[in-house]
């Protein structure tokens, strides 16, 4: 017997799968968890994925969670911006005689706690002879992200940006077909420039980066 589909065209184990396949993103694991047979699940989710009206739903689905959760493209690229392009110095001071100090956390800049993967702090007392005050020493570690790697998430996207080039097809004159292109090199370039440091240490524009994508 068919299953009946609702108006999304899905009938509800597809549904299940649907919702069950943004959990992890794992078909196979989807599928079982939807009620499919965990001996033909690879397969059967395999060509689930390939089904038009599934990979719809599993799009309106994602964009409203990445709405939901405030993610966007041009949030994605100022964080890694911010990790790229991070100076420690506005963190972490220290002079010629090695004398190591602190910026508190309170008064840290947005855009260098963003750097900051892990912080901890090691503290050691040593007792002293005689029954003196024993003296504690604390030793701080600071972790950043890797900033290697997200200057090579910008270098993605820049390629990217530089690759996609959107057709699309207007009606011209005598009703025939005009090329319209689209470059959105000059959009995400804009982007960059507003959240990347300016070269004198001088501070970028604060825009808002939602507003690029």
């Amino acid at each position: 017997m068919a299953r009946k589909k609702g108006k999304t065209g899905l009938n509800p184990l597809q549904k299940k799968f649907v919702v069950e396949y943004l959990v992890d993103f794992n078909a196979t694991k989807a599928a079982i968890r939807a009620g499919y047979s965990p001996k033909s699940a690879y397969s059967q989710a395999h060509e689930l994925l390939k089904v038009p009206e599934i990979r719809a739903a599993i799009a309106l689905k994602t964009d409203a969670l990445l709405t939901e959760a405030g993610v966007s493209a041009g949030r994605i690229i100022r964080e890694y911006s911010r990790i790229a392009f991070g100076d420690i110095r506005e963190g972490v001071n220290w002079d010629d005689e090695g004398n190591v100090t602190w910026t508190p956390s309170a008064d840290l800049p947005a855009d260098f706690a963003a750097t900051i993967g892990e912080f901890s702090q090691t503290v050691t007392v040593i007792p002293q002879k005689g029954g003196g005050e024993p003296i504690e020493r604390r030793q701080m570690k600071l972790k950043q992200h890797d900033k290697l790697n997200a200057l090579a998430k910008l270098f993605e996207y820049e390629g990217l940006a530089r690759d996609m080039r959107m057709k699309v097809e207007l009606t011209g004159k005598d009703g025939g077909p005009v090329e319209h292109v689209v470059d959105h090199r000059a959009t995400l370039a804009q982007v960059l420039a507003k959240v990347a440091p300016l070269p004198d240490g001088g501070a970028a524009s604060e825009a808002d980066p939602g507003a690029a994508t």
